[in-house]
């Protein structure tokens, strides 16, 4: 589900900031603003999934190329950096 107004961003490329929203933002009603909202946690929640399968893939790279020893240590510092619980 997309909305009229992440249509519109669509179009008018990445320049085109919050500010120029405020105005569409202030006619929505609830329903069209709920609607928005869910959108962008849709799209926030699939980049954020994305994001952490490209690291994941990174780092079971950087296993394979440092080794037993080195990969040992890439996950003692992996799981306490805290990073891990997203």
């Amino acid at each position: 589900m997309t909305t009229d107004l992440a249509a519109t961003r669509l179009k008018r490329g990445p320049d085109f900031g919050i500010r120029d929203y405020r105005p569409q933002f202030e006619q929505m009603s609830l329903d069209e603003l709920w609607a928005l909202y869910t959108d962008v946690d849709q799209i926030l929640a699939a980049r954020i999934v994305a994001k952490r399968q490209e690291l994941d893939r990174r780092l079971e790279q950087l296993h394979h190329s440092n080794g037993p020893a080195g990969s040992s240590e890439l996950s003692v510092r992996a799981s306490s950096s805290g990073r891990d619980r997203l």
